[in-house]
């Protein structure tokens, strides 16, 4: 047994909200410390720079794959002329203490056109403090399958990544759906937690995606291959809008049971257990500072994503 936890670091660049910057310290089943990782020098990116904290993925012991937002100015902005402060959003695989994996979203410029938010390079150019921060990444998660990444980006859509090459596979997103048979009203907006499932449909949280007043889970089930729907399902949340962050875990597949936290936005709820084929509440929690401790994901013992037994 082991417990991993994020500790804060560095704050952020002055004028910039959104992130915390932070390491991340494995413990060991007696809470005593065992590794602490941080960003390691590759590409653009100096030597030993903290990560952030919207997530990571703890692939073994010594082997992790981890984000950061690292400032830099760029001049290759599509179709805009002049330099710019953006965030990098920047995913490295380190194992053994050696990178084996690095990739920058300013490698790859057709990202910035396609964000909706927070978008505006006049926002933030080269003499200012601010940083454009145009994605936005949130989390990531490992295909079993193929070993490649899909990393949800909250201000651009979800996308999956060739974990050899860093290569832009398909996207799913406001401004380019690579995914034939998804109506415009399926596809998500500011998203959170995109994850596969145990039969590797694809589920998320979508914060202010749905036609409702409410957040709603999205779940996709697609051939990647062919880049077709085969079938998507929309489970509208019984309370209102999240203006970011939470989570949706499916829990049991026969009565579509989800945790869902509600991130920021809910002085109501924090997270709770639905089922959407009953229209029941299993577990409702609120906690007392919901208003100003955001609840940003739950997780279950059961490694979630996979299907209950009936027993």
């Amino acid at each position: 047994m082991f417990y991993t936890v994020q500790v804060h670091d560095t704050p952020m660049p002055k004028g910039n909200a959104g992130y915390w910057l932070c390491e991340l310290v494995v413990l060991d089943e007696n809470f005593k410390e065992i590794d602490r990782q941080r960003i390691k020098a590759s590409g653009r990116i100096k030597d030993d720079y903290p990560m952030e904290n919207h997530d990571y993925v703890y692939i073994d012991d010594g082997h992790y794959m981890i984000p950061t937002a690292y400032p830099n100015t760029v001049d290759n902005i599509p179709n805009v002329n002049g330099s710019y402060k953006v965030f990098n959003n920047v995913i490295q695989e380190v194992k053994n203490s050696q990178v084996v994996f690095h990739w920058e979203s300013i490698d790859y410029p057709e990202l910035f056109k396609l964000s909706h938010y927070l978008n505006d390079p006049a926002d933030c150019p080269s003499t200012g403090e601010k940083y454009l921060d145009y994605a936005h990444i949130n989390s990531m998660f490992i295909d079993e399958r193929d070993q490649n990444l899909l990393v949800s980006f909250r201000h651009i859509g979800f996308v999956k990544i060739d974990r050899q090459t860093g290569a832009i596979l398909w996207m799913l997103a406001k401004n380019r759906c690579d995914i034939k048979g998804i109506d415009e009203n399926m596809i998500p907006s500011m998203q959170h937690d995109a994850r596969y499932n145990y039969d590797h449909s694809i589920t998320l949280f979508d914060d202010s995606g749905s036609t409702t007043d409410n957040a709603r889970v999205m779940r996709y089930w697609i051939d990647e291959k062919k880049l077709t729907a085969i079938k998507v399902k929309e489970y509208v949340c019984p309370y209102g809008k999240s203006q970011s962050q939470g989570s949706a875990t499916l829990i049991d597949e026969e009565n579509e049971i989800f945790d869902i936290a509600y991130g920021g936005g809910h002085p109501n709820i924090s997270f709770h257990e639905y089922s959407f084929k009953y229209n029941k509440e299993l577990m409702f929690v609120n906690l007392p500072t919901q208003e100003t401790s955001v609840v940003y994901r739950v997780f279950r013992d059961n490694k979630g994503t996979q299907k209950r037994n009936k027993d």
